[in-house]
């Protein structure tokens, strides 16, 4: 009789096989609200961890997994207890010049643990209720931007070219 608290694997795509294979693929998931403008100029929305069905791959893949990095609160993603950097904690603090230039900072050495990133440069700025992180991205195949918008609403990602 099979143990019925454990799921067989599913047939999950091979990587190797995928033409677009610098990024890897990964299972599209969700948990904030998020919409993503990609540079072609289409909208993308979901929800950050949940699991919304298909497969990411290319930039698109490398993008949500570092927003996912920046709504992941440090310590919660188990086997990795570096992972993560929650920015929609600091939506209600007060935040100087100095507080500004620390997120950014930490924003940069969050994008870097991710592999297939080779260079990251954030730039934050609050806009009234808005927090706004633009981080320049290199990575294998070129520069490109990510810009998360942060409100008590939810976060929106654009991915934009360099």
């Amino acid at each position: 009789m099979s143990n019925p608290f454990v799921m067989p694997a599913p047939p999950w795509p091979s990587v190797a096989n995928n033409a677009d294979s610098v990024y890897g693929q990964c299972l599209r998931c969700a948990m904030t609200p998020v919409s993503l403008v990609q540079p072609d100029g289409t909208l993308y929305v979901a929800n950050i961890f949940d699991l919304i069905g298909g497969m990411s791959s290319g930039r698109l893949n490398l993008a949500e997994a570092l927003s996912r990095r920046l709504v992941t609160k440090r310590g919660t993603l188990i086997g990795a207890p570096n992972y993560g950097y929650d920015v929609t904690d600091l939506l209600n603090d007060d935040l100087g010049t100095a507080e500004l230039n620390e997120l950014g900072s930490n924003v940069e050495a969050e994008m870097k643990k991710d592999d297939r990133v080779r260079k990251a440069a954030a730039t934050v700025t609050v806009v009234g209720n808005l927090l706004m992180i633009s981080v320049s991205i290199t990575d294998a195949v070129g520069p490109f931007t990510l810009t998360l918008m942060v409100s008590a609403v939810g976060v929106s990602v654009i991915l934009g070219t360099a």
